[in-house]
């Protein structure tokens, strides 16, 4: 009986031990911050200033096919004083529900109960009568449920020092500054070219990326006329087909122009010699007829179109440009723009390259 009952304590035991494990650890940190004496405060500005915020001005000028933009970075500034300061934070465990204890009691009684054994194996042993009298006491019995119990005892003592040891409270001591901010000041360089910034330059579904070279320029090949919008290749070719049938129309009345004229001479020609043999006065000359334009009928040639793009200087930063289509239109050439986006304080960094994509447009 006592066999059974000692087996029933272990399985108890061990089925205890599974379901603890180690216990959840519950943690709280408090911060306080405090001034240091030992350090002197650091100032930033008056001259110059921290950086708050960042626009950009543009200008650009169209030639052709072609083109070209400065852009600027404009400045505000604010007075920054970084206050030195201690920072301390406090960090308080325990475990949830009191595991650890439990972790503790189990272990101590587990323990004690597997020494009990090992000791006194006859507690946990059966003893049997031989068939001269004799009581015989088996003690294999008492020893291999006391090693159970003392391992099982050793392993939720070890459980619960871990446990001691995760839920230590400790103080953390860091030197930090405190930013307060001041007013606004005039930067020490409030406008300066935008050096060595990628860009990217988008027109519908087109897109091409270049760099800046230290004066703040960077200059783009537009796209040729399958990758701009559908308005854009509208005009450009309503343009192109006025341009041939105004060439073609010159062209007939030039032919036209010099039959006539030929005509005309063999007419007056003939008329110069009727006059000679009868000897009349000359008729006066006909009034000439009215000519017409070359291809007036044609109406006139179809309006240059403005195309907006955008270029996208940052993920926070972008502004719209614009150019004129046909390339080879008077309007291409020297057509210019500019545009400011105001200084922003959420200004990230800048995207990394991405793989050029070439524009294929008219050669210049």
């Amino acid at each position: 009986m006592s066999t059974l009952r000692a087996r029933t304590l272990a399985a108890m035991t061990v089925a205890a031990l599974v379901s603890s494990g180690c216990a959840e650890v519950i943690t709280r940190s408090t911060i306080e911050i405090m001034p240091r004496t030992d350090a002197t405060p650091v100032v930033i500005g008056p001259p110059g200033g921290q950086i708050d915020a960042r626009g950009v001005e543009a200008r650009w000028a169209q030639d052709g096919d072609r083109l070209s933009l400065t852009l600027a970075e404009n400045r505000t500034c604010l007075s920054v004083r970084h206050v030195p300061v201690v920072r301390i934070e406090r960090v308080d465990r325990k475990t949830a529900g009191g595991a650890m204890w439990f972790e503790y009691g189990l272990g101590a009684g587990a323990l004690a109960l597997g020494l009990s054994g090992l000791i006194v194996p006859e507690r946990f042993s059966q003893a049997s009568v031989t068939l001269d009298g004799q009581t015989v006491q088996d003690r294999s019995t008492g020893y291999r449920i006391g090693g159970i119990f003392t391992a099982i005892g050793g392993i939720l003592l070890t459980a619960a020092v871990v446990d001691t040891v995760r839920t230590r409270n400790e103080v953390v001591y860091t030197d930090a500054y405190r930013r307060d901010v001041g007013g606004s000041i005039q930067c020490r360089d409030p406008r300066v070219p935008l050096q060595a910034q990628t860009v990217e330059f988008l027109v519908d579904e087109w897109s091409t990326v270049e760099p800046t070279d230290d004066e703040g320029t960077v200059r783009f090949l537009l796209p040729a006329p399958e990758d701009l919008p559908e308005a854009a290749r509208a005009v450009i070719e309503a343009t192109a087909k006025w341009d041939a049938d105004m060439t073609e129309a010159k062209a007939k009345a030039d032919a036209d122009a010099e039959a006539k004229a030929k005509a005309d001479a063999e007419e007056a020609k003939t008329k110069s010699k009727k006059r000679r043999r009868t000897k009349k006065t000359a008729e006066p000359e006909p009034e000439p007829e009215p000519v017409s334009e070359p291809g007036a009928e044609l109406g006139p040639r179809p309006e240059p179109l403005v195309v907006k793009g955008v270029l996208r200087i940052d993920s926070a930063r972008a502004l719209a440009v614009d150019f004129v289509v046909p390339y080879e239109s008077e309007g291409a050439s020297g057509h210019s723009g500019q545009m400011v986006v105001e200084p922003s304080p959420a200004v990230d960094p800048s995207p990394r390259p991405k793989a050029k994509r070439k524009a294929s447009g008219p050669k210049p």
